[in-house]
């Protein structure tokens, strides 16, 4: 008898919390404000299958002699999935750091994903998609997935503009300002660093010429409006 009234209980909990997941559908659909709704579903769910399966095995064998050795298997079971699922992205994480050498900028493709780089983290890697999305992929993920650079990356060439700029500073920290800037633009790819070279100079200004890596001409013009813009 307590083990049909328990079946009864995981049906009713299984056919309530796929009625509840319908209606917070459509109330998402319906008021947008509540979208945050459905990202703290599955932590309600796994609460509520906790709550009942404690219930189920109170309910069952809290009279024999063996019930605690029930409970704390449980809780140890419980505990190592659950550290198992806090670990395995950083262990992946290190993993993947070693064997992958990418750089910020990088446009990567991980199975049916692709991008550009922006960082890898303890976790995951967070990659900025060209219809404008940041993707957060854990690594664990990336594990079973194809992971290659994008052939395109291996067309990028070095691109030289020339410019004059205030002497604001000695010749020697303004090299170092420059190559600074250039190390931290989102704009610049690749792992080749810039290279700086001074042409001219006059009583007011610097005549230098700057070689970076860069996807198009639109970014480097980007780098070079920050540079003049710094120089001003």
């Amino acid at each position: 008898m307590k083990i049909l009234i328990v079946i009864i209980v995981v049906l009713s909990a299984f056919i309530g919390t796929g009625i509840i997941r319908l209606i917070i559908k459509q109330l998402i659909r319906k008021y947008g404000i509540l979208k945050n709704l459905q990202k703290l579903m599955p932590l309600a769910g796994l609460i509520a299958w906790l709550i009942i399966l404690f219930w189920a095995v109170n309910y069952l064998f809290n009279d024999k002699s063996y019930y605690y050795v029930i409970i704390i298997s449980i809780i140890v079971v419980l505990s190592l999935t659950i550290g198992w699922f806090l670990l395995k992205d950083i262990i992946a994480g290190i993993i993947f750091r070693i064997q992958n050498n990418y750089s910020h900028g990088e446009y990567v493709q991980f199975g049916e994903i692709s991008g550009q780089l922006d960082e890898m983290l303890l976790t995951h890697i967070s990659v900025h998609t060209k219809d404008g999305k940041s993707i957060k992929i854990p690594y664990s993920k990336l594990s079973n997935e194809i992971i290659s650079l994008k052939l395109e990356t291996k067309s990028y060439e070095n691109n030289r503009f020339i410019m004059d700029i205030s002497r604001k500073f000695p010749r020697e920290e303004t090299e170092n300002i420059i190559f600074d800037l250039l190390n931290k633009s989102p704009w610049r790819l690749g792992n080749t660093l810039p290279l700086i070279k001074f042409l001219d100079m006059d009583k007011d200004h610097y005549s230098i010429e700057v070689q970076v890596q860069v996807r198009n001409q639109k970014h480097l013009n980007h780098i070079q409006d920050n540079l003049l813009r710094k120089f001003s």
